[in-house]
């Protein structure tokens, strides 16, 4: 849940710039193995998530950027059309739970920001325990 939380705050980051996150794409052993993680992202952050049965997504990306620079596609819609891998599954917002981690979104929020803006200082002094 927390790492669905550090990724709303991502996006919500986005959205501060004009920039949108429309859909939300998962690949790798985790979203493929784990449904319930998918689940929790998918309400946390009230988008559809589409897991990709694709081992190699970084790997297909730099060939989508060089069959684009080298000519074999003229544009990016081409080249993703020609190499996309196919999907696993998708897995919609529940909206009951979307309700429930919106209010402890606000939980996290206010001590992300209490512990890593407004009070550095303890987590420095923390940190320098260990």
């Amino acid at each position: 849940e927390v790492k669905g939380f550090g990724t709303k705050m991502i996006m919500q980051k986005y959205q501060g710039w004009q920039m949108e996150v429309e859909r939300v794409f998962a690949c790798g052993g985790i979203p493929k193995k784990n449904h319930l993680l998918m689940e929790i992202y998918a309400n946390v952050l009230n988008k559809k998530i589409t897991v990709i049965d694709s081992e190699y997504a970084p790997a297909i990306g730099a060939a989508i950027l060089g069959a684009i620079c080298g000519g074999a596609h003229p544009n990016f819609s081409s080249a993703i059309q020609a190499m996309k891998e196919p999907v696993l599954y998708q897995v919609e917002p529940d909206h009951a739970q979307v309700l429930i981690y919106k209010k402890l979104f606000n939980a996290y929020k206010e001590l992300h920001d209490l512990l890593g803006y407004k009070k550095a200082r303890i987590m420095r002094n923390v940190s320098a325990l260990m």
